[in-house]
């Protein structure tokens, strides 16, 4: 009977007969109660415990059911016919060549599609953001950034991170946000590279934010909320796709996508970099915000906004150097609000080597308006400059001038006051 079985291990009943140690027996017993549990826990374990465990049985009973009946093996097969579980009452053919009803399968479930829906939303999303700041950082204008200002994000664009060489970097996350929208309206898009594209957009985001926070000390909405879409999309694909493969999202990716949604927050309400007083010396602001002027500390009212709004539309030119204390002092007096509508022009490079628009001018030095086809040199008191160009829609007294402690962090403490509260 050996060339019958092809089983690791032959059924106990056609080997020599031999006393039964208690270990073996209570291994019989504990597999026969194995069983009994499976018949009460459903037909699909049932079905997966039978077919591994009691195949060698079901091949034993096929190979005895071809032999004679006076083979002289009918006592034994009768005595081991009480150990083998009612299951194996099924054919012949259906064991032997493995048939779906004996093999380890569960019942048959309908395939779970995974929504692409929201990932073309907020793929569109992401299009929008990129595409705006792609055209201002290609046509220069100041991005309309209503809720940190316009100047925090126009230094973040215009900052040496924004963009590889001449590419910008929001030109390349459009082709990205364009590549997940377009791939998510196909019809068999294959959602692996799907993944690992959002998973690619998320972690770049993220270093992005690093920088934001703590390299520039910029608030920019636009770049928060295009990092806090990756973060977005990671998820959404992360949990729809092992929906899908019925599978439980992994944690890891789920802390990271968080992680990022987290940083974009931070990004987007960090407040603006404060000048200290008391500690930075105007080398140390020119050094830390080079080749940006360093920001204005004084507010804005609405007489010196309408001025800077004013000089903007009749074509002046302020023309300043990041390295120049009395162009930040010209700055300071517009203030803070007012400085970012004003024309002023920066035209000094990181190595403080004039740019060809203010060579082109032929300026005597730092600052120089241009008002009405004419130079002044120096900085200029508001009432100044509102005769220059002939400003009416405020009354001169609107104008003050600002206080010497305003200019403190340019120029240091006042010496004469000093000298008086020391007399």
């Amino acid at each position: 009977l050996a060339p019958v079985f092809s089983c690791s291990k032959q059924p106990d009943f056609l080997m020599p007969p031999k006393p039964r140690s208690r270990r073996r027996t209570s291994a019989r017993h504990g597999w026969l109660a194995v069983a009994v549990i499976a018949a009460t826990a459903g037909p699909a374990f049932r079905v997966n415990f039978i077919h591994i465990r009691c195949r060698p049985l079901l091949k034993a009973r096929v190979a005895l059911a071809a032999l004679p009946a006076d083979a002289g093996l009918a006592s034994d097969v009768a005595v081991e016919e009480q150990t083998i579980p009612e299951e194996l009452n099924v054919t012949a053919a259906e064991n032997l060549t493995g048939s779906e009803s004996m093999t380890a399968t569960t019942e048959d479930e309908p395939e779970v599609e995974m929504a692409m829906w929201p990932v073309s939303l907020l793929a569109s999303f992401g299009v929008l953001d990129c595409g705006y700041l792609t055209y201002t950082k290609l046509s220069g204008i100041k991005a309309l950034c209503l809720a940190t200002g316009a100047s925090s994000c126009s230094k973040v664009l215009e900052s040496p991170w924004a963009s590889i060489g001449p590419v910008p970097l929001a030109a390349i996350g459009l082709l990205a946000y364009f590549g997940i929208f377009s791939l998510s309206l196909t019809k068999d898009a294959d959602k692996n590279i799907l993944w690992w594209l959002c998973f690619g957009m998320s972690l770049v985001s993220l270093v992005l934010m690093a920088v934001l926070t703590l390299k520039l000390h910029l608030p920019c909405t636009y770049c928060a909320a295009s990092a806090f879409i990756s973060a977005c999309l990671l998820l959404v694909m992360e949990t729809g796709k092992r929906r899908a493969e019925r599978l439980e999202s992994r944690r890891a990716v789920l802390a990271f996508s968080g992680l990022v949604a987290l940083a974009a927050l931070r990004g987007a309400t960090i407040a603006d970099a404060k000048v200290s007083v008391n500690i930075d010396t105007w080398n140390e602001l020119t050094q830390r915000y080079k080749p940006e002027h360093p920001p204005v500390l004084s507010d804005s009212s609405e007489a010196e906004t309408a001025l800077a709004r004013h000089l903007s539309t009749i074509g002046a030119a302020c023309y300043t150097a990041w390295w120049c204390p009395h162009c930040q002092e010209q700055r300071e007096n517009f203030g803070k609000q007012a400085v970012d509508i004003a024309p002023f022009v920066q035209c000094s490079t990181l190595s403080r080597r004039p740019i060809e628009l203010c060579t082109e001018k032929d300026l005597d030095g730092y600052p120089t308006w241009i008002i009405g086809g004419k130079k002044f040199g120096g900085a200029r008191e508001l009432r100044s400059l509102a005769e220059l160009s002939n400003f009416t829609e405020y009354p001169l007294e609107d104008l003050p001038i600002r206080d010497p402690k305003n200019f403190e962090y340019i120029w240091g403490p006042d010496d004469s006051e000093d000298s008086n509260q020391n007399s």
